[in-house]
């Protein structure tokens, strides 16, 4: 019976593009954008957008405040792509960090040599 409807299944459910395409979808091409007016990190990805949003204060911390993810997208490595885009930007310019986003608080892990510029 499983089996059967398994087949059944398979038959019914058709991918269309858009499902073929998030099937098929590589971090490799990702290109990360900074927009230093709004204070944002953000990759378009065809109609939707990945973003970081962050403060900074006039002491030279950068305050890493939100990341988003559309959903179709998470679990796919759009969010660690825009946690090393902006810890990269921070270590740059030679500035230090706050992780006030619950998700960066987890990824600084996969990035331990930012760690000694993060603050609390």
């Amino acid at each position: 019976m499983l089996r059967r409807s398994a087949r059944i299944l398979a038959r019914t459910v058709k991918p269309n593009a858009s499902t073929t395409a998030i099937m098929q979808f590589s971090t490799d091409a990702l290109e990360v954008s900074h927009d230093k007016s709004v204070k944002e990190f953000f990759i378009t990805l065809g109609k939707e957008r990945a973003v970081l949003q962050y403060d900074e204060d006039a002491c030279g911390v950068v305050d890493l405040l939100h990341t988003e993810v559309p959903s179709i997208f998470q679990g796919k490595g759009v969010g660690r792509i825009l946690a090393k885009a902006a810890f990269d930007y921070v270590h740059n310019n030679e500035l230090k960090m706050k992780l006030t986003c619950d998700y960066l608080q987890k990824a600084i892990d996969s990035f331990p040599e930012y760690k000694k510029i993060v603050v609390n």
